[in-house]
């Protein structure tokens, strides 16, 4: 289904970035036993080269620069023992002297653990949003368009925070089911599998 939606919306002889989870990468869907790249972080489909890169890899890099298009498959969560650990570095306190079983807890409405663990998911939104074409900036300051495609992300996270992060850039196009005008954030993030921004703007690196 993936591979469908990537071919439907990119063009012939593009390149793309998709990121997921190493996990998923692991099962080697994404390439044919034939496939003509003999890298495990490249594949050919139907005459795009693209490039696969697992999250918690690749930031920083320009390796993949010139692709204009980027796939971001789900979200990459924080472990809650990395959060709850930052917890206690920023209030300069031991684990001993936390209220491990509040922070610990799968529903944990500490606000400092939700904007820990929300700045982590948006940090790797935009870096890896960040590694393809708009890395590439002319004379001018203004980079280059590039094309991001959230498929099963927080979407309402996302909505939230999307013209700080990116400012000038593209209304978000929601792609899937159709949403009611009367439907909650919650309801769109359910309904709605595939968004995609374009980001024209140099303020991005």
């Amino acid at each position: 289904m993936v591979q469908r939606f990537e071919l439907e919306n990119t063009p012939n002889n593009s390149d793309i970035l998709v990121v997921a989870k190493q996990d998923l990468l692991n099962y080697g869907l994404h390439k044919s036993s034939d496939d003509k790249y003999e890298s495990p972080f490249e594949a050919d489909w139907n005459g795009r080269h693209v490039h696969f890169c697992n999250y918690g890899r690749g930031r920083g890099s320009n390796l993949w620069k010139d692709c204009e298009y980027v796939f971001l498959l789900g979200d990459f969560h924080l472990r809650k023992s990395t959060a709850i650990a930052k917890v206690g570095s920023l209030q300069s306190c031991l684990a001993k002297g936390l209220d491990l079983n509040k922070l610990g807890a799968p529903r944990s409405n500490d606000p400092l653990i939700r904007t820990i663990k929300e700045s982590h998911l948006l940090t790797t939104f935009k870096q890896m949003s960040a590694r393809i074409s708009l890395r590439n900036i002319d004379d001018n300051g203004v980079a280059q368009r590039a094309h991001v495609y959230s498929i099963d992300g927080d979407l309402s996270l996302l909505i939230s925070w999307k013209d700080r992060m990116f400012p000038n850039s593209s209304e978000i196009k929601y792609m899937g089911k159709t949403l009611n005008e009367g439907s909650s954030i919650s309801q769109k993030f359910a309904a709605v599998s595939y968004t995609h921004l374009t980001l024209p703007t140099s303020d991005l690196v």
